[in-house]
Formats: C-alpha cells, sequence, structure tokens
C-alpha cells in the first residue's frame, strides 16, 4: 500500500507514519519542516528499510503537485491521511485581525479537501476505484470551549466534511474516515 500523510514530522502524524511503516506500507510523508521530516524518514528507513518519499511543503500551496510527487514515485496512491492541523487560542472580540481565525479554518478544512480533491482521478485509476482517506479530526468538534472557536469550528466542520464525503464517494469506492482524538501532549495543543 502507498500512503501519504500530511503533518508528518511530530505528533500523530510521526506516530502513524512509523506505524504504517511497520506494517510494510510505502510513504510519502508532508511536513513543512524539512529537519523533522529527514530525522523521521531516516528512522524509518533504518528500522524497516521502507520506501519513503519526503515532501517539504504546506498542504495548501501546491495539492496537485504534491499527489503528484506521489505518484512519480510510487505509481499509485491507496491511502490519505490527512494529519497536518493548526491550533489557535483567540479571543474573537480583541483579537486585532481575523485572519488568524480564517488561517486555522484554511489549514484544518480547506487543506484536507482540497488534497482529497487532488487525489480523487488517482483513486479512480485503482483496482475497483479504491481510496482509502483518514483524517484526523478532534474531540473539540463536539465543545463549545471559550477562546477555541476557530480550532473548534473548524474541527466541526471537518466532521461534517468526512461523514458527507463518504455518502457521496464511497459508490465509487472512496472511503472517508474520521479520527477525533482527545486531548494529546502534541506540539500541536
Amino acid at each position: 500500500q502507498v500512503v501519504l500523510i500530511t503533518g508528518a514530522s511530530r505528533g500523530i502524524g510521526r506516530a502513524t507514519a512509523l506505524a504504517f511503516a511497520a506494517a510494510g506500507a510505502s510513504l510519502a510523508v508532508l511536513a513543512r519542516t524539512s529537519p523533522d521530516l529527514e530525522k523521521l524518514a531516516s528512522e524509518i528507513t533504518t528500522r524497516y528499510g521502507t520506501l519513503i518519499l519526503t515532501i517539504t511543503g504546506d498542504v495548501l500551496s501546491a495539492p496537485e503537485s504534491i499527489i503528484n510527487s506521489v505518484i512519480d514515485k510510487f505509481g499509485k496512491i491507496d491511502i490519505l491521511i490527512n494529519n497536518a492541523g493548526i491550533y489557535r487560542m483567540s479571543r474573537f472580540r480583541t483579537d486585532p485581525s481575523i485572519a488568524a481565525y480564517w488561517k486555522v479554518f484554511e489549514v484544518n478544512v480547506k487543506g484536507p479537501l482540497v488534497l482529497l480533491h487532488a487525489a480523487l482521478p488517482f483513486f479512480a485509476k485503482n483496482e475497483g476505484g479504491k481510496g482509502i482517506v483518514i483524517t484526523v479530526g478532534s474531540a473539540a468538534a463536539d465543545l463549545p470551549l471559550p477562546f477555541q472557536s476557530a480550532y473548534n469550528a473548524s474541527k466541526a466542520a471537518v466532521q461534517k466534511a468526512v461523514q458527507i464525503l463518504d455518502m457521496e464517494l464511497k459508490e465509487q469506492g472512496v472511503l472517508n474516515f474520521l479520527v477525533q482524538p482527545g486531548a494529546m501532549v502534541t506540539d500541536l495543543g
């Protein structure tokens, strides 16, 4: 299986990459920070001998290019794991700009959607048109907490998008799953 994992350099993404490598998958790992990504790739190659492609970048900047890099290296993509995300506490009333609020939505909602959209034509080329998409949401989607409106609302949007996209795409063979972890000790939050 060929697996693309976003936000792979640390936390949940890193642990997910190690688990898929241990299971024998070929990996494409994406993150914004090259040193952490290269360290992960070195560890995976040393421990498991796994074929691995590292991509340094942002999920929003060039989703088609990201998917094409995976296809160029492996010839296909079987599983997309949308893990990249950002967290920002905010005081909506007193924040000087709404731009930071929308940045959380762009990364947490738009990011997974544009990457899935870019992957769809390649899932269609798999046997039976199969593809698996696992999106990392958050238990925060269901928690109305003060000073977390951007993050929690973005995760609620992702929750609904994944549920609806699963209904829309499963007839074509693309299954969408949502993982909603609770509070975790990671660099994100």
